[in-house]
């Protein structure tokens, strides 16, 4: 499975951050797919806080669809590296849940810089009910 030409856009009333996934497997295969594009979307204010370069949103959404399919998840976005050394862990958290579920390695590579904020420090959210402090 494959993440590939991530890209944020926006329309009159929302934006999202879009990736296209394809499946690795051939098309005879009984779990392969059709390509298609994986959205998240969000109000129309929120673009200064969407990254082409983050991958995040994609692991998140693909992580347990490839384990249960058995198929390499490859993302084209730069990950977290937090989120990217704790894999192996998560992976084995969702297994004991679903046997069924197979590891695999994550195919991404780590973000080296911080995704860019908007009026603040790099990892902090500022929220009506207090501050979020997020560090990579």
């Amino acid at each position: 499975m494959r993440v590939s030409d991530i890209r944020v856009a926006t329309a009159a009333e929302t934006c999202q951050i879009q990736g296209w996934v394809e499946s690795d497997r051939d098309a005879d295969d009984a779990q392969w797919f059709a390509p298609f594009t994986l959205w998240h979307r969000f109000p129309r204010w929120c673009p200064p806080f969407l990254s082409f370069d983050n991958g995040d949103p994609f692991l998140a959404a693909l992580l347990v669809p490839a384990m249960r399919t058995g198929e390499r998840l490859a993302i084209s976005a730069p990950l977290s590296p937090r989120l990217l050394d704790a894999m192996p862990d998560i992976q084995s958290i969702f297994a004991c849940f679903d046997q069924r579920q197979q590891k695999f390695p994550v195919e991404a590579f780590a973000r080296d810089v911080s995704l860019p904020a908007v009026g603040g420090t790099p990892g902090v959210g500022k929220y009506p009910c207090g501050t979020l402090y997020i560090t990579d």
